[in-house]
């Protein structure tokens, strides 16, 4: 299975506004008022935790752990990556910097990587 995400900051406006207007719609979650620093306001989302298995590991745990392996490609824009795991599932979120091969990358979109599956990531 291939996955290919690309790293265009347009894009990312994209995701974040439809996820904007999808929190909107659903009344079981709310916002809480900004916490602002300096230039920095942060708005927490409240809502029931959907993950009910308790299964999923941030790519930092996974890759403590060595079930989590990163891949060098032939393409400077694309990285393969292997869920070596039988138990649990890793959650890639935006912004996290994936290590690997001949540079780091930041990736721009939030996934989850099922159990014992390789792709590509772009």
């Amino acid at each position: 299975m291939k996955l290919r995400i690309g790293t265009s900051a347009a894009a990312l406006f994209m995701l974040t506004a439809l996820a904007v207007g999808a929190l909107a719609q659903k009344p079981e979650y709310r916002i809480s008022k900004g916490y602002t620093h300096k230039n920095l306001t942060i708005f927490l989302i409240h809502g029931k935790d959907q993950n009910k298995k308790g299964n999923i590991l941030t790519l930092q745990e996974a890759m403590e752990r060595k079930i989590f392996v990163v891949y060098e490609t032939s393409n400077v824009n694309e990285l393969e990556v292997e869920n070596l795991s039988k138990e649990f599932e890793v959650f890639i979120q935006s912004g996290d910097i994936v290590k690997g091969g001949k540079q780091d990358r930041v990736l721009i979109e939030t996934l989850t990587t099922p159990k014992e599956l390789s792709c590509s990531e772009n």
